[in-house]
């Protein structure tokens, strides 16, 4: 629960496993949890790339770049499972 989240791949991997050790409640609780905060990322990394792409109009050109001048790494990161870029995990 202290993680901030973990890749789509990963959670399914994650889950299928933790549909045979785990009691029906305890799966549920873990279920909801891990795709939670995959929401939350996802949302989080979409508005961040959504900035990304603005920033690139010449009206923009001024904005601080926040958190979304790595935003497509995370993205990709997020949904491949692969690490690519300079991008670190928890």
């Amino acid at each position: 629960s202290d993680s901030k989240s973990l890749c789509i791949p990963h959670t399914a991997v994650l889950l299928n496993a933790a549909q045979s050790e785990l009691s029906g409640e305890q799966f549920t609780a873990l279920q909801s949890l891990l795709l939670e905060k995959i929401r939350l990322n996802l949302e989080k990394t979409i508005e961040d790339l959504d900035f990304f792409t603005r920033k690139f109009d010449y009206r923009n050109a001024d904005l601080p770049w926040g958190n979304s001048k790595d935003a497509n790494e995370r993205m990709i990161n997020l949904i491949n499972g692969h690490c690519i870029g300079t991008v670190k995990t928890k």
